[in-house]
């Protein structure tokens, strides 16, 4: 699950409220249609919010490798990530009780499980992506929402000052 989010870009209600049904295994894509927005406590299927949200995510290899492997694991339900007893996840449950758990056993620094899909923005953009194309896998209706996505890791700060330690050389 936090493989798709961070490598897909896709929001805590787009995964949730991913379904099977909407994953194509041959082709390695999915369809983001819908999500699981909970209201006064209850979870409730939505579809997206804006035009933009509904999308197809051409899947990299290592998460179609993933998704799989939870295919031929579990017993496919309606969603594609479920809770342990069965039945959809709840942000609020897996907020409170499971993300505290993981950050703590991976040794991360805080990070909220929507700050993801901010990471999955910055990875985008460091490797090159063009910004538009960013923001239409993420699904945003505008580029400037994009911008305020993306962050610049270190290594791409040391990268443009040697950059412009060379172009600057002989001044």
């Amino acid at each position: 699950m936090l493989l798709v989010m961070t490598v897909c870009g896709l929001g805590p209600a787009e995964t949730f409220g991913l379904k099977w049904e909407t994953v194509d295994l041959v082709s390695g894509e999915i369809e983001i249609v819908g999500n699981l927005t909970e209201v006064g406590g209850k979870a409730i299927p939505k579809q997206t919010k804006t035009e933009e949200r509904a999308r197809t995510v051409v899947l990299p290899s290592i998460v179609l490798r993933a998704l799989k492997a939870r295919y031929r694991k579990v017993k496919p339900t309606d969603y594609v990530f479920t809770a342990p007893e069965g039945g959809h996840m709840r942000l609020s449950n897996f907020r409170s009780r499971v993300w505290p758990k993981l950050l703590k056993k991976a040794g991360v620094p805080p990070i909220t499980i929507y700050g993801l899909r901010h990471s999955a923005a910055s990875i985008l953009e460091a490797l090159g992506v063009p910004l538009i194309y960013v923001s239409r896998i993420l699904g945003h209706a505008n580029i400037r929402t994009t911008d305020r996505y993306s962050h610049m890791f270190k290594d791409t700060q040391r990268e443009v000052a040697s950059k412009l330690n060379e172009y600057l050389k002989d001044l």
